[in-house]
């Protein structure tokens, strides 16, 4: 079965808001990671699937954004799931 329904489960269960993917494609720009961009629901969610042991590179991402988004130096998104 596709990722894709879990995916979407998992942005609903992580914001509150149900979300369902009308429109799913693969972008370009990361070495480590595949990236998709994930439409539905007037949203919009880029998406970095990877397995659970890479969550602590993740959780450092997720660090790196806050400090951008506080510096003000590029725009970073609203929050990380």
């Amino acid at each position: 079965m596709p990722l894709w329904p879990y995916i979407s489960d998992a942005i609903t269960h992580a914001t509150g808001v149900r979300f369902r993917a009308h429109r799913h494609r693969k972008v370009s720009g990361g070495c480590i990671n595949r990236a998709y961009i994930f439409k539905g629901n007037a949203k919009t969610y880029l998406i970095k699937p990877n397995t659970a042991n890479r969550i602590g590179m993740f959780q450092v991402e997720t660090t790196g954004l806050l400090e951008l988004s506080r510096a003000q130096a590029i725009r970073t998104p609203p929050y990380a799931i």
